[in-house]
């Protein structure tokens, strides 16, 4: 999935990109957490060899360290369902 979200991110005009943020109601692993800053991942914080094998798969490091500033992660993300037996709880 990372390799198609980077494609899409290659394909747009680099004067036109907006907001590019991943939503999700999962927690992030332990190895992903470790690199989290902000809420974006952190391309100095990926560990050898995850780093290595991230710039195989998506090409050139400066365009992976672009990708990664530009995505927003935003995780444990709470549907309406479980918001509402919260709230009745």
């Amino acid at each position: 999935m990372l390799r198609k979200w980077f494609d899409a991110f290659k394909s747009l005009d680099p004067a036109q990109i907006g907001e590019l943020t991943l939503t999700t109601n999962r927690r992030p692993d332990a190895d992903v957490e470790a690199c989290l800053d902000g809420g974006k991942i952190s391309f100095a914080k990926i560990p050898e060899p995850i780093l290595s094998d991230v710039i195989a798969e998506l090409g050139c490091e400066k365009d992976c360290e672009a990708f990664f500033d530009q995505l927003q992660i935003l995780h444990s993300d709470k549907g309406f369902e479980t918001l509402e037996q919260e709230i009745d709880a």
